[in-house]
């Protein structure tokens, strides 16, 4: 459940009432047909000719990149939306459990969606990292589009940046509506084995794919950070011990007053350095045990429990890193660490809420191309894939606050 201030409520209806009144005074200026510039309340674009043909140039620039990634999302892409709706319906059944199950690979499964709200439901402090984090995924999606789009004969109507709500931030790429209504709409029907027909469905397919297969590209090197973030910032920091990272509560060290945020420095007379060094050293104590613990909030005693017949303290914890450079401090490893882990599951969410059919999203676009050509049962498939996943998601979304 949600512990909402009234102080932020305040702020939020602050925020709505100024985007509001720079709403209205957009319109009186008739800013969007001068600048380009729309706003709305919670909402700001601006439409910039500079970024349409930035993607442009990139598009011919790179012609052989794009060319060869368009066929690897053509590929990847039907996977992916088989993936997302998967992951979907896992993820609400465990939430209906709640078991909440961390990958290998540091993807949760199990755990409820928050809408973005400023204020409410997005703590103030990380709305800035929030802002960056999502310009990082959005702004290369669309690049994406854009330039295989133009690599495949879509002319760009329009692109540009946009804001929402103060905390998501990203780029846009408007493509004219006579494409799509000459893929999407029925009456073209008639012109579907015409080859300037197949091959501007083939363009449209591979521009849609493009987005979400980047975010899957930025996902694998977020990931490549994680699992060598260690050794990456070993010239930078040094292991210095244990940290607390949570308690077991009943626990011995429950028991003993241990906190989360507590870093183990030495066991009796022994120097606790490394994960290694904390696991050989319970290894060898016994159940009923009596240790002190010297820590950063001074000496703890802790009466070992049992557990499979081996000693228990009954703690989470990680590796604690102290800084080899004076300048940097100790929690600048793990401040660092964490807003990679938060891109990276940010462009997992992007991929997941991209791909799978939503109606109005990549995923049901391409899904539409693909099955229209079965006429009503086609319909009838499209329409029923598409509630599922949007019936998921909500519940998931509603589900973390009214699930017992």
């Amino acid at each position: 459940m949600l512990n909402i201030n009234i102080s932020n409520v305040i702020a939020f209806i602050l925020i709505i009432i100024i985007w509001s009144a720079l709403a209205i005074i957009a319109r009186l200026l008739r800013l969007e047909k001068k600048r380009g510039i729309v706003i709305y309340p919670l909402f700001f674009m601006i439409k910039s000719e500079k970024f349409k043909k930035y993607i442009k140039r990139l598009a011919y620039k790179y012609r052989r990149f794009w060319r060869t990634f368009e066929k690897i999302s053509l590929i990847a892409f039907p996977i992916v939306i088989v993936f997302s709706i998967i992951y979907l319906s896992l993820n609400f059944f465990l939430l209906l459990k709640r078991r909440l199950i961390i990958t290998s690979m540091g993807i949760p499964i199990g755990t409820e969606f928050t809408p973005v709200i400023p204020f409410i439901t997005i703590d103030p402090r990380i709305m800035l990292i929030l802002l960056f984090s999502s310009f990082l995924a959005i702004l290369p999606h669309e690049i994406a589009h854009g330039a295989v789009g133009v690599n495949n004969g879509i002319e760009i109507k329009s692109a540009g940046f946009f804001l929402i709500a103060g905390a998501i931030s990203g780029g846009f790429i408007e493509i004219p509506e006579e494409i799509l209504n000459d893929v999407f709409s029925d009456h073209q029907k008639s012109l579907m084995n015409s080859t300037s027909k197949k091959y501007l469905i083939r363009a449209v397919k591979k521009t849609l794919s493009a987005g979400t297969i980047m975010n899957a590209l930025l996902l694998i090197v977020f990931f490549g950070f994680l699992s060598s973030y260690s050794i990456l910032m070993s010239p930078f920091f040094k292991p210095a011990g244990i940290l607390i990272v949570d308690v077991i509560p009943h626990s011995p060290a429950y028991k003993a007053n241990l906190t989360a945020g507590t870093i183990i420095w030495r066991i009796n007379d022994t120097m606790i350095k490394t994960i290694d060094d904390f696991r050989n050293f319970l290894a060898n104590c016994k159940p009923n045990q009596t240790l002190f613990l010297y820590t950063n909030k001074g000496v703890f005693k802790v009466k070992l429990g049992k557990n499979n017949g081996r000693a228990f303290l009954g703690i989470y914890y990680a590796e604690w890193y102290e800084s080899r450079i004076w300048f940097i401090p100790d929690e600048a490893y793990y401040i660092v660490f964490n807003t990679i882990y938060f891109n990276y599951l940010l462009q997992f969410i992007v991929i997941v809420l991209n791909a799978a059919p939503l109606f109005v999203n990549d995923g049901a676009k391409y899904l539409w191309i693909v099955i229209r050509r079965y006429k009503r049962l086609g319909d009838a498939i499209y329409q029923a894939i598409n509630l599922f996943s949007l019936c998921i998601l909500i519940l998931t979304i509603l589900g973390g606050r009214f699930l017992p």
